[in-house]
């Protein structure tokens, strides 16, 4: 049998007699030779750094030998995740429409490779600001489309609060969609939908002359 007499440096040892049934390990927990196959660590999340934990070996006759048990944690790419989406939104044609609530994190990074922002049926949005990020798409004003970088800080307060308006005289619903990718992986997709109200454009008139000739009936 072997005592765990010291336990876990970090995440959850647990122990079975079954491989069904788990507990959490103690300190002096004594795990019969037979069930020491269920014996299993769970690393803590978002953690790579190497756990160990320390154990006594017990022999028949009462020997024993300690030693440090080390597992190291590969690292696994955790892509960005949305905190907060927008809700969608609705709003007259021809005029700017306000989306706010938009927040991303990533839990191994404080900077994004990028921000991935298009608008369906010709739309265009503006950015609450831009500093701090670097376009490789659009410059955060008036775009169809936009891609940049920067830190996560810089980029959430760029779309934290964005506004949106249809093209000209068009009142097509759209979708706003939002992806972040730290340079591994893509965050899921943040889409918006858009309700646009049809709003009526007056007539116009315009001057105008005609030159006619006296005495001639004209139309």
């Amino acid at each position: 049998s072997i005592t765990i007499t010291v336990v876990e440096s970090s995440g959850d040892l647990e122990k079975s007699t079954d491989g069904t049934s788990w507990t959490d390990v103690s300190a002096n927990d004594v795990i019969l030779a037979a069930n020491i196959q269920h014996l299993r660590l769970l690393p803590a999340t978002n953690s790579n750094t190497a756990v160990t934990f320390t154990y006594t070996v017990q022999d028949a006759v009462g020997g024993t030998s300690s030693a440090v048990m080390t597992t190291n944690v590969a690292a696994v790419n955790d892509v960005p995740t949305w905190t907060t989406e927008a809700v969608d939104v609705a709003g007259n044609e021809d005029v700017a429409i306000s989306i706010a609530a938009n927040v991303i994190a990533d839990v191994e990074s404080t900077s994004l490779t990028s921000m991935t922002i298009s608008s369906t049926e010709s739309g265009t949005f503006t950015l609450a600001g831009v500093s701090g990020l670097s376009f490789t798409t659009g410059d955060g004003t008036a775009d169809n489309a936009m891609v940049f970088g920067g830190t996560i800080s810089a980029i959430n307060t760029a779309i934290n609060s964005m506004t949106w308006t249809s093209a000209a005289n068009s009142n097509t619903d759209a979708v706003l969609t939002l992806v972040a990718n730290d340079g591994t992986g893509n965050s899921a997709t943040n889409s918006i939908a858009i309700a646009v109200t049809a709003v009526n454009d007056a007539p116009t008139a315009a001057a105008d002359s005609k030159t006619i000739t006296e005495d001639t009936l004209t139309t």
